[in-house]
């Protein structure tokens, strides 16, 4: 059965620890789908995710206007929400911090 990895990004300094994290998903979950909610990541930085993680899907929080970090980041539950929203029900869903490492597969009933 596949999962969904959601997880999101604010701000550049966030995005060193958002790599390692894709990076381990790629390697212990490479057939499963990863959704990354970002907020004020540049764009260069955005292409560089992109090729070096293709089969990820960044998407825009769509926040407008001038955010604080605090407000950004705990209301990423609200992102998490809405990253539900399309996928099948039944779709397990990981939702999963940016600065998190994967050791090994995580081990789900079939």
């Amino acid at each position: 059965m596949r999962l969904t990895f959601v997880t999101t990004v604010t701000h550049n300094e966030y995005v060193g620890f958002l790599r390692p994290h894709l990076a381990s998903l790629g390697e212990f979950h490479p057939s499963d789908d990863v959704i990354v909610y970002y907020h004020d990541v540049s764009h260069d930085r955005l292409v560089a995710l992109h090729r070096q993680f293709p089969r990820v899907t960044l998407v825009p929080q769509g926040l407008r206007g001038a955010q604080s970090k605090t407000k950004v980041i705990s209301g990423k539950l609200r992102f998490f929400v809405e990253a539900i929203q399309p996928l099948p029900p039944g779709r397990p869903v990981v939702f999963i911090d940016c600065d998190t490492l994967l050791c090994q597969p995580l081990d789900l009933p079939p």
